[in-house]
């Protein structure tokens, strides 16, 4: 089912990017639709390709501390942590999340989600060395 929505997802980006400037947000926030089917279907590389695209669009679009620039960083860093690359995806989400809560305060339930994500990948990562 994972092929499924990644070939609604691609085909809807298309269909978005034939009608709508290259820099509405819609478009991205479809791209980021697409990303994240991908990392569901274990796809990482693509992903992670997805994501970084995503997240330099933002920051062009937006700058860079921009809230959707943010979680989009931070989703980049998800995937590089269910990739296994646990120190790359550690490094962008503390970075993000530390604006984040800036931003949004410290009791945001998103922004701890992103902590305990890095957290929980840390102690999978510990007991199987």
């Amino acid at each position: 089912r994972f092929d499924e929505a990644i070939d609604t997802f691609a085909r809807l980006r298309t269909d978005m990017e034939r009608v709508l400037p290259a820099d509405d947000r819609g478009i991205l926030v479809a791209r980021s639709d697409l990303a994240l089917a991908y990392v569901n279907a274990g796809r990482y590389p693509e992903a992670i390709s997805q994501y970084t695209q995503l997240v330099a669009d933002y920051e062009r679009v937006a700058g860079p501390k921009d809230s959707m620039t943010l979680w989009t960083r931070c989703s980049l860093g998800e995937a590089y942590l269910e990739a296994g690359q646990i120190a790359e995806g550690a490094e962008l989400i503390e970075a993000a999340t530390a604006v984040l809560e800036a931003m949004f305060g410290p009791d945001n339930p998103e922004v701890n989600r992103r902590r305990e994500a890095i957290d929980e990948a840390r102690t999978e990562r510990r007991m199987a060395l």
